[in-house]
């Protein structure tokens, strides 16, 4: 069967991946390759559930796609290399540690301000549900209102939820930070409260989405801050590794048993409805490429890529989210075709692979430029960005979202919306102190980044 065969050639990209980068686990490449092995993994589960019968084509187009990501990542890797790149060679990180400690009438100011955010947040989706039994109905109500709960909020909500994103995801990173470097938790419980906040309004907005991205967020920051602490020379961590396995298990049980607090009536058991998820995206891709094949379908450009953008611009009107189709069997698969889909939708194979080839460059180069601010600079907070963005790469297996969701002017508040409250909560007040205090921290930096 070909879903037997695309996971065969999935391992084995994955381990030339896996060496090409020296075991550099978290690389785009490798992060990607093994997204796509996940999926068709899950994939396997649903063979009887969805009748699924993989064409070679949409083999073609997956092993195609990830070799034209892994092809860019691969070449920005070898100009490190090849180019030598040094960096300030570091006996003593100790003294560039920060400890990130926002004063507290600072965090209160911003708890009250993510408290009340979600509060009004929460009375707008009781009135547009109309009732308030229990949270099930209210979130179903909610959802069939509207498929984007943010068009049913008053434009200052969403701005005001704007700033409490940024707010939850720049008080993570000072988490994460405090917390791998002094081992304190307790002493650092209340940078969560945002974060918390955050998910309770998403809950209640009927949706998960934002529980994804804060999950891959906060594990992309403790990958870079763990790392550093063993100055990446401990490549692919089996504690690391370890942790992550038990957290995704962990996640896709609490996504599963989550499911009717956001207004969602499937039944399915834990693992069927999880597989189509990660699954179905394969069932997904493969039922449009035999439907539409592999020439552009789009009647403007870039109109599935681009929608963000182009709707920022008033080109295009509409919902983001794209059609639901059945199986063979009648059964619904759902609306979630990886990131393939909308790149042959709009541009055709061709097209496609450049844009993957074009992605992996610049991700790969913005992975490794991170990793040598890190190095420099342990408490570096343009993590923050790049964590956040960094989300859609993990999604690909599922959908594309980094062009067509983050590619917009949202993405530029955000970006500018998370520069400003590290500024407020940091530099604005006296918010930091060096963790060396004497203290002799043995790790030490090797002079290239490929070689430490």
């Amino acid at each position: 069967m070909v879903i037997y065969w695309l996971i065969f050639v999935l391992v084995v990209a994955f381990i030339i991946n896996y060496f090409a980068t020296r075991g550099d686990f978290w690389a785009p490449q490798n992060v990607f390759t093994l997204g796509f092995l996940v999926a068709a993994i899950f994939c396997t589960y649903l063979i009887d559930f969805f009748s699924v019968n993989l064409s070679w084509l949409t083999f073609f187009v997956i092993i195609s796609g990830v070799i034209a990501f892994s092809v860019g990542s691969w070449l920005v890797f070898l100009g490190y290399e090849f180019l030598g790149y040094e960096r300030r060679h570091i006996d003593d990180y100790g003294p560039l540690c920060k400890k990130y400690c926002p004063s507290k009438v600072v965090t209160l100011v911003c708890i009250v301000f993510c408290a009340a955010t979600t509060l009004l947040f929460i009375r707008n989706v009781i009135s547009v549900s109309g009732t308030f039994t229990t949270i099930t109905d209210v979130t179903y109500a909610y959802r069939s209102e509207g498929y984007d709960g943010t068009q049913l909020q008053p434009f200052y909500v969403n701005q005001m939820v704007k700033v409490f994103k940024a707010i939850a995801y720049v008080f993570l990173f000072y988490f994460v930070n405090n917390v791998v470097y002094t081992k304190n938790l307790r002493g650092n419980i209340r940078l969560l409260v945002p974060a918390a906040l955050l998910v309770v309004m998403s809950v209640f907005g009927a949706s998960r989405a934002e529980l994804i991205t804060l999950f891959f967020y906060i594990f992309t920051v403790i990958f870079f801050t763990y790392g550093r602490t063993h100055a990446f020379a401990n490549r692919a961590s089996r504690k690391l590794i370890k942790y992550l396995v038990v957290s995704v298990f962990v996640f896709l049980l609490a996504f599963s048993g989550m499911r009717t607090l956001v207004g969602r009536l499937n039944t399915d058991d834990p693992m069927t409805y999880i597989s189509s998820y990660a699954g179905g995206s394969i069932e997904l891709l493969d039922l449009y490429v035999r439907d539409d094949g592999l020439e552009p379908q789009s009647s403007i450009f870039g109109e599935e890529t681009f929608f963000a953008m182009e709707s920022d611009l008033g080109i295009t009107t509409g919902s983001p989210h794209l059609e639901f189709r059945y199986s063979a069997n009648g059964r619904l698969v759902g609306n979630v075709y990886t990131c393939f889909k909308k790149y042959l939708h709009d541009f055709g194979y061709l097209g496609m692979l450049m844009i993957e080839w074009t992605l992996g460059l610049i991700f790969t180069g913005w992975y490794l430029g991170t990793k040598t601010h890190i190095a420099n600079n342990p408490s570096d907070h343009r993590l923050v960005y790049f964590a956040y963005f960094y989300v859609p790469v993990v999604k690909s297996f599922v959908q594309e979202e980094t062009l067509s969701a983050y590619f917009c002017l949202n993405s530029l508040v955000m970006f500018l919306l998370f520069w400003f409250v590290y500024w407020v909560t940091t530099e604005a007040f006296d918010a930091t102190q060096s963790l060396y205090a004497g203290v002799h921290y043995p790790v030490k930096c090797s002079q290239r980044f490929n070689r430490e």
